[in-house]
């Protein structure tokens, strides 16, 4: 008898539209109603998938393989559209929309690389020859009697003159190569402090920007808890119409926070790249804000916070059920989730402009030790 539930499904039983063949295809999950995000590129068919569910992996091209191989090794977020399949049998380049904004994890290695690759430079004189020279001199002066250490250093560099000045009449020569070896020890020992300068500063940079990389994100839980007292039935958070659309609301710390998404007022140069990254938030959850076709700004918002009043006046009724509490829940947290999105987009904002502010003083660092030096 033959069990269908136990044969292995053939690309053609699974994609009826697709010839058998091993193909190109792509790991994705829901982002939200109206596309997928993609985890990761896959060269196979369906039938050496094992473990996972079949209907997650999506068919790609050539070109699509590379355009989003492309994008993701640059730390982007690729999404497809999820009604693909009506326009054709696999997904296409025009199927495809991204999101270039890199996370604190991709931006430190970003920067990581700026910075490995600035100091190449000024620490290109720090060879091998460099480093041999320093030591056969080292050694040199030490079977003469010069001693160095950080303390004493300067006061051995006068030691080597005056005995150089001491066999000037009586040895010209050993005194002339006293001064030439002295000249030269200075020369290689100012280039090996500069590179040791350099490099314990690039190690502190990094430590800085490794620090600043590691965000820990918005819980949904937290804000709920901080903001839902069911026992007095208060709900810290209010939402504010009349100056555009500002959320006062207590954070994941339990302070009090307020997020701005009035997008008609006037943006100073140095927050508009916050105030993209929360337009586009809200463009992909709620649609436009000033859609011309709607008749009230903020109405994809204005939907999603009525279902929560709604969720949290039943959260907070005397008469309520088991389902009714789950479903409250629910639509709360989807609630906070979002809010979170924007909280966690304003952090890491703020840590990106930090690192760039970090790598900048690192660059003026050097820059001014190679003016001395």
């Amino acid at each position: 008898m033959s069990d269908l539930n136990n044969q292995t499904l053939t690309t053609s039983q699974i994609q009826p539209n697709i010839q058998y063949r091993t193909y190109d295809a792509v790991k994705i999950t829901d982002y939200d109603e109206t596309y997928y995000i993609v985890l990761y590129v896959s060269s196979s068919n369906f039938q050496w998938i094992t473990g996972e569910d079949i209907k997650s992996f999506l068919p790609i091209n050539s070109l699509t393989k590379d355009i989003i191989n492309s994008r993701l090794s640059k730390g982007h977020d690729v999404f497809i559209k999820k009604d693909w399949e009506m326009e054709a049998n696999e997904v296409l380049p025009v199927h495809l929309t991204f999101d270039d904004r890199p996370n604190l994890q991709n931006y430190l290695r970003r920067a990581i690389s700026f910075v490995n690759g600035f100091i190449q430079e000024p620490m290109a004189n720090t060879n091998a020859s460099v480093i041999y020279g320093f030591n056969v001199l080292n050694n040199k002066f030490i079977e003469q009697g010069f001693v160095f250490s950080e303390k004493n250093r300067s006061l051995k560099y006068i030691d080597i003159m005056d005995r150089a000045d001491e066999l000037e009449e009586t040895q010209p020569e050993i005194s002339d190569e006293l001064m030439k070896d002295l000249e030269k020890y200075i020369e290689y020992r100012n280039i090996l402090d500069r590179t040791y300068f350099i490099y314990n500063l690039k190690e502190e940079l990094l430590d800085k920007l490794k620090e600043l990389s590691q965000l820990r994100y918005q819980k949904s839980t937290d804000l709920f808890l901080n903001n839902i007292d069911k026992l007095n039935k208060i709900d810290h958070l209010e939402v504010n119409f009349s100056r555009g659309l500002v959320i006062n609301f207590l954070n994941d710390s339990n302070q009090k926070e307020t997020l701005n998404l009035d997008f008609k007022r006037e943006i100073p140069e140095e927050d508009l790249p916050l105030f993209l990254e929360f337009k586009d938030i809200y463009i992909k959850e709620f649609g436009d804000p000033y859609n011309p076709n709607i008749e009230n700004d903020y109405e994809g918002f204005n939907k999603q916070y009525e279902n929560y009043k709604e969720a949290v006046t039943l959260l907070f009724s005397d008469d309520i059920t088991k389902e009714s509490i789950d479903q409250a829940n629910s639509d709360i947290i989807s609630f906070y989730n979002i809010l979170g999105r924007f909280l966690d987009k304003r952090e890491e904002i703020s840590r990106k402009y930090q690192m760039d502010q970090l790598v900048k003083d690192f660059t003026s660092k050097v820059n001014k030790l190679n003016m001395t030096l």
